[in-house]
């Protein structure tokens, strides 16, 4: 078989540390490095764009509309190229136009240059390094994906402090030399990351959560796409079955193709509660001032400080310490027929926190509030940290979780506009809050019942774990 650059085997021996949590590592650092391209990234430079190259508000609402769009547009795309050649190759392509436009943003003098360079920022950064980063992640972790997946979220601890990094960096060098001292700052962390990053455990004569698979092991089951492997081999390694000849760490999971996976329910029910959750995060991020002052009570004389002071260190808590700690715990532990039950429970729980937020009226409340909706959104990316590899597998992961990367930058996007609107013909949020949990409770009901159906269909088959059958992938193998 041909091996790309980035497949070339390096000397692992039994006794040290599993590779894969190299690779975890640079994934963690690809998220780092694309701080600089989410929202809280881009809205410390906003008042500087505004005065510097004569923009109005408006102007810097309508960029931030058009990179989202269009990234969302372009993400499945990213996820199928990630598919076709593999993490390395894919990164290291989009490394060059990512430290360009860091240096042409600074040296941007027209809203048009502005717009074209914060979407490649957006791409580039916030879903293509993002997207390579879990899906790589879930490629080199079976057993224990969801303790992998864990250590991703540290990354919320360090992007927390990044807005506050960037201040700090402008009031020292000016807006512009910033972005040439995060160029070569990120530029340097991107090359430890790609030294780092491999596509998968196979390349490396390895398996999934650490061992090293036999010689014989490749050329008999090719990588886990021969047709003398059982079960597919969604996860790069064998079925296992009997007189199969193989042997693996992990389970067998399905292996199902984007196209085969947009035929199951559970496809798009899990699109659709991303759909709802995001409309009510956005919206309720975006305007979280009005909002928390609508509610009325003792919340209309504190101040825009202390709002946000009792609000986010609480959700920051509460989402990181859960999604951290379910991660570690007990998500690995949850049978692969049982997860997206699990992910169903969850949103269930998030759609009446949501309708409690209706409740608050002192600052004890909203701490409280936060504690708990962050709790459950923490629980949430758990669950969604390994749902859609667990049910469909990883052939194809890069082209099912960038199509639903996609949705869910859509939902972002029209989230705080649903607020606004809900303000304007309504005189308050209660519209867009019920629309947005009403929404969530019955997506998380139609999970259940496509999940029940899909469970029953697999034992009709005779299959205690398989939710999607195996399907034949045309795309080149990533090794």
């Amino acid at each position: 078989m041909r091996r790309r650059r980035d497949d070339v085997p390096l000397s692992v021996g039994v006794g040290r540390t599993f590779y894969g949590w190299w690779v975890v590592f640079a994934c963690l650092l690809l998220i780092v490095v694309s701080s600089p391209c989410h929202s809280f990234g881009i809205n410390v430079f906003v008042p500087h764009f505004m005065e510097d190259i004569g923009i109005d508000s408006q102007s810097v609402s309508l960029t931030w509309a058009i990179a989202s769009f269009i990234s969302a547009c372009l993400v499945p795309v990213a996820g199928g190229a990630l598919d076709r050649f593999g993490a390395r190759l894919l990164a290291s392509a989009l490394a060059v136009p990512f430290i360009g436009n860091l240096l042409l943003l600074s040296r941007v003098e027209t809203w048009a240059g502005l717009t074209a360079c914060v979407t490649m920022l957006r791409f580039i950064g916030a879903e293509c390094f993002c997207l390579i980063a879990s899906a790589t992640v879930q490629r080199w972790f079976v057993r224990l994906r969801g303790r992998a997946t864990s250590v991703l979220a540290l990354n919320g601890i360090v992007l927390i402090q990044m807005p506050v990094f960037m201040t700090l960096l402008i009031d020292a060098l000016g807006w512009r030399k910033s972005y040439v001292a995060l160029a070569i700052a990120l530029g340097a962390l991107l090359g430890v990351a790609l030294l780092l990053i491999r596509s998968e455990p196979a390349s490396m004569g390895l398996l999934p959560d650490g061992g090293v698979a036999e010689g014989a092991h490749e050329s008999a089951c090719n990588g886990g796409k021969s047709r003398g492997c059982d079960g597919g081999g969604g996860d790069g390694q064998c079925g296992g079955g009997s007189g199969s000849g193989c042997t693996s760490s992990a389970p067998p999971l399905s292996s199902a193709t984007l196209r085969a996976a947009s035929k199951h329910p559970l496809f798009w029910c899990l699109a659709s509660l991303n759909l709802f959750n995001d409309i009510f995060w956005a919206g309720f991020n975006y305007h979280y001032i009005a909002t928390v002052r609508w509610f009325g009570g003792a919340l209309r004389e504190s101040s825009e400080l202390t709002l946000t002071r009792v609000y986010f260190v609480p959700l920051s808590i509460g989402l990181n310490g859960a999604q951290i700690g379910a991660g570690m715990l007990f998500i690995d532990r949850v049978p692969v027929s049982q997860i997206a039950r699990l992910t169903a429970i969850v949103h269930a729980a998030t759609a009446v926190v949501m309708m409690g937020s209706l409740l608050i009226r002192t600052e004890a409340a909203l701490s409280a509030f936060a504690i708990l909706y962050g709790v459950v959104s923490g629980l949430r990316g758990a669950c969604l940290s390994v749902v859609l590899s667990a049910i469909f597998g990883t052939r194809a992961l890069g082209r099912i979780q960038g199509f639903h990367q996609g949705c869910s930058v859509l939902s972002t996007g029209s989230g705080p506009l649903m607020w606004a609107i809900s303000l304007k013909y309504t005189g308050g949020y209660m519209a867009a809050i019920t629309f947005a949990a009403t929404g969530l409770s019955l997506a998380a009901i139609c999970t259940l019942i496509a999940d029940q159906w899909a469970l029953g269909r697999a034992r009709a088959r005779g299959d205690q774990a398989l939710q999607v059958a195996p399907d034949v992938d045309t795309s080149t193998p990533v090794a």
